[in-house]
């Protein structure tokens, strides 16, 4: 229906200069503390920041030292654990009744009466004779 609607038909003189309306004192007031309150909150979260990336620069290098700490100190713990292991192992072998004759004469170099020794020793090579 709104096709069939002939547009209103403009004047064409000039239009009128329009005069800037002026604003009421108390929304410009309104204005200038909005202004204030926006610029006051920037300046604060801006500090803040500042003071974040601060703390983080001090932070960061004693973060990496104490990870290389932690690295060494997960080594040594490492190495600690097999020695443990190693030592759990001969402090069991100590305390078997079965081993008892074979670390005495580990120990004491003594050999039981009932053993006999065998000493090996190399085959001579004579040269040939011509």
């Amino acid at each position: 229906m709104n096709a069939f609607r002939p547009a209103p038909v403009r004047s064409v003189e000039s239009p009128r200069p329009r005069r800037p309306r002026r604003r009421s004192s108390s929304k410009v007031r309104g204005d200038r503390v909005a202004l204030w309150e926006t610029s006051l909150k920037l300046a604060a979260d801006v500090t803040v920041s500042f003071v974040a990336v601060a703390a983080l620069v001090r932070l960061v290098p004693s973060h990496l030292t104490s990870r290389v700490e932690l690295q060494k100190l997960e080594a040594e713990v490492e190495t600690t654990e097999q020695r443990v292991e190693v030592l759990q192992a001969e402090f069991g072998r100590y305390f078997d009744p079965q081993q008892t004759k074979v670390l005495m004469q580990e120990e004491s170099q003594l050999v039981d009466p009932h053993q006999r020794r065998v000493v090996w020793t190399e085959p001579r090579t004579e040269p040939p004779n011509l």
